[in-house]
């Protein structure tokens, strides 16, 4: 799991030190691209994005999350039905191998979770 724990850009570390609560565990921090950081709490789902002169963070409990999908390219999360349209979070092609192997640990966090079958 060491592997889905990477270090945020200091602007993204910064902007999430202001939302991030201090008795909320890091289950999982990537930084996806230069533009975008996913951080995964056992209380919230945190995406960062860069803006045009700030870094925006949207923050969800884990139980306003139906689904995580990636898309060559993104990650489409989708809220539950009552909160909205979908977060689309851009994914570096290199970063692409490391967020695959870690969407089945993410799921696991997430209560209303789309159960796959295989």
């Amino acid at each position: 799991m060491l592997e889905l724990l990477e270090q945020l850009s200091p602007k993204f570390k910064q902007e999430l030190n202001r939302h991030v609560s201090m008795n909320e565990l890091t289950k999982l921090s990537l930084q996806l691209s230069p533009k975008s950081a996913l951080v995964l709490t056992n209380q919230a789902l945190y995406v960062l994005r860069k803006k045009w002169l700030s870094i925006g963070c949207d923050k969800l409990s884990l139980d306003e999350v139906k689904e995580i999908i990636f898309e060559p390219g993104q990650l489409i999360i989708e809220p539950v039905e009552v909160k909205g349209q979908p977060i689309l979070v851009a994914v570096s092609e290199e970063k692409e191998g490391i967020v695959k192997h870690g969407l089945t640990r993410i799921r696991k966090f997430l209560p209303n979770a789309v159960k796959r079958i295989k």
